[in-house]
């Protein structure tokens, strides 16, 4: 941030300083509960659809969370 400052003379004077803002707040993950599923007959596979979970933060614009599916 850069201030001004003149007088009716023309003479000026100026400051600047730096804002800086941090963000410490931690974001809140919240994963759907286990679960137990068992294979379809004569079948190694047992497909299951589940929920994303919540994410929340402070800053809720910067959200983002991936996930890695086991196969």
């Amino acid at each position: 941030v850069t201030y001004r400052a003149t007088d009716a003379a023309g003479n000026s004077a100026t400051c600047t300083f730096t804002v800086t803002v941090v963000d410490n707040q931690l974001p809140v993950l919240t994963c759907p509960n286990n679960v137990s599923i068992t294979t379809q007959s004569s079948s190694c596979v047992a497909p299951y659809n589940y929920a994303n979970p919540t994410l929340t933060d402070n800053c809720p614009n910067a959200l983002s969370f991936r996930s890695s599916d086991v196969q």
